[in-house]
């Protein structure tokens, strides 16, 4: 008969003003919310027990201990998680190999129409790309490639994701790009998104988007002062006049869109105005990304770390009163599902093809080193940088080793991460960020639940 415990890798939180509990598995995430007695029931399950004797012993009912097996939270005796997690990552690796872990498609247009004073793409610019434009034969090259792998690897969900740069100057591309995927998908459901600063688009743009399953991203910092602090015009000029009439057109022509800010000493002081700038402009969701930094004269110095937690936690509730979903990769935790698959942080880790118009492929736009090209697409998969980020999940990151978030987090941006470098005090500050937003995020999501 088949036994069970508790396993080691489940923590509670304590929902305050009540008496139940957050419990969530450190490498699966899977929360649920529990009360009292419940957790007390958990915790005196020390020795090995039948799901029978679980359920009479502790009350807990067939479905409910059912469950708790399904998420991870009761361990079969008979397995050992490092010895599961170490199977799994094998298996990843193996896939990996085999370029069967893609699932994602970032079209990198390096060239832009302004110039934000923050933008990563501008150094990429710089050292790489020298703003070279993507042609349909380029791009039709890496779908074809791009598909077969999605297919080869069997996922029936896969991503494509316009990006840059402005990838609004390569419209007439990537419209056609839509166009063939679409012919060519089979049975692959796709999911479309474009990001971009939302002043190239026309009328004639957004009937397109209507008509075909894309999700908009429009870059928006706030107010017009918040914005026009860092996104700029070559000539110095603000864009946020620019911005708004892009999605004044989205909304004459019926077509949601997100909009995604990052905070920076222009607006953390000012969260309610941004949230609420996006909740007039009637944008279905906030991106904010957690990346805060503060301008002097042009030197770069990260924003207080109790600052960003409290920024980013305000605009989460702000959100919610008004609502509006406020998200980021902050938000990206695997909550109150029955998943015991190894997370991974984002498609970077991995999972997507980044491809410039040259025809160089990165792991993601976070890196400036290519890891193949779409001629020799198969070396990608043997490059070691790769394949460290295809094994990049909770229970093979040494700087997270033991600690109760490392599912939900799972290890982070692994291109930040690379930036850091060696420095302990950035890796703790933002270490500390995470946790700190995933205990509130937790008991947030909880207390939502009936």
């Amino acid at each position: 008969m088949e036994t069970f415990i508790l396993s080691k890798q489940v923590h509670f939180l304590p929902i305050p003003e009540t008496k139940e509990f957050v419990a969530y598995h450190s490498f699966f995430g899977n929360a649920v919310k529990i009360g009292e007695e419940t957790r007390t029931s958990l915790l005196s399950i020390e020795s090995p027990l039948s799901r029978r004797a679980i359920s009479r012993r502790f009350s807990i009912s067939k479905e409910t201990s059912d469950h708790l097996v399904a998420i991870g939270f009761l361990e079969s005796s008979s397995e050992n998680l490092k010895e599961v997690m170490e199977q799994r990552l094998e298996k990843r690796l193996e896939k990996a190999k085999n370029g069967m872990l893609i699932r994602s498609l970032r079209f990198l247009s390096s060239g832009c129409n302004i110039s934000c004073s923050y933008c990563s793409i501008g150094q990429l610019q710089k050292e790489k790309h020298k703003g070279e434009r993507f042609t349909l034969p380029l791009a039709i090259a890496a779908i074809e490639r791009f598909l077969g792998l999605v297919k080869k690897g069997g996922h029936k969900t896969a991503y494509v994701r316009f990006f840059g740069g402005e990838p609004i100057l390569d419209w007439r591309v990537f419209r056609d790009s839509i166009l063939f995927l679409e012919k060519e998908k089979e049975d692959v459901k796709l999911e479309y998104t474009l990001n971009t600063n939302g002043m190239l688009i026309t009328d004639e743009i957004a009937g397109f988007l209507k008509d075909h399953p894309v999700t908009i991203v429009i870059s928006l910092d706030g107010t017009e002062d918040q914005h026009d602090k860092f996104r700029r015009f070559r000539n110095g000029s603000g864009t946020y006049s620019s911005v708004e009439r892009g999605i004044e057109i989205l909304r004459r022509n019926g077509v949601p869109f997100k909009l995604n800010a990052v905070l920076h000493n222009g607006n953390i002081d000012h969260i309610e105005d941004l949230v609420s700038t996006a909740k007039y402009f009637g944008a279905i969701e906030l991106g904010i990304d957690d990346l805060c930094f503060i301008d002097n004269d042009g030197e770069w110095t990260p924003i207080d770390v109790n600052l960003r937690i409290k920024a980013l936690i305000t605009a989460y509730e702000i959100g919610k009163e008004v609502g509006i979903i406020v998200s980021g990769a902050w938000t990206g935790f695997r909550s109150f599902t029955t998943e015991k698959d190894p997370i991974s942080y984002c498609y970077g880790d991995g999972e997507e093809l980044c491809v410039d118009a040259k025809g160089r492929i990165f792991p993601c736009y976070g890196f400036t080193e290519p890891i193949g090209t779409l001629d020799h697409i198969q070396d990608c998969f043997s490059n070691s940088l790769y394949l460290e980020l295809a094994t990049r999940i909770p229970g093979n990151i040494p700087f997270c080793d033991k600690c109760e978030f490392q599912g939900p987090c799972a290890g982070e941006c692994a291109a930040e991460m690379a930036s850091i470098g060696n420095s302990s005090q950035i890796l703790e500050e933002r270490c500390r960020i995470r946790k700190e937003l995933f205990k509130h995020l937790l008991i947030s999501s909880a207390k939502a639940l009936a």
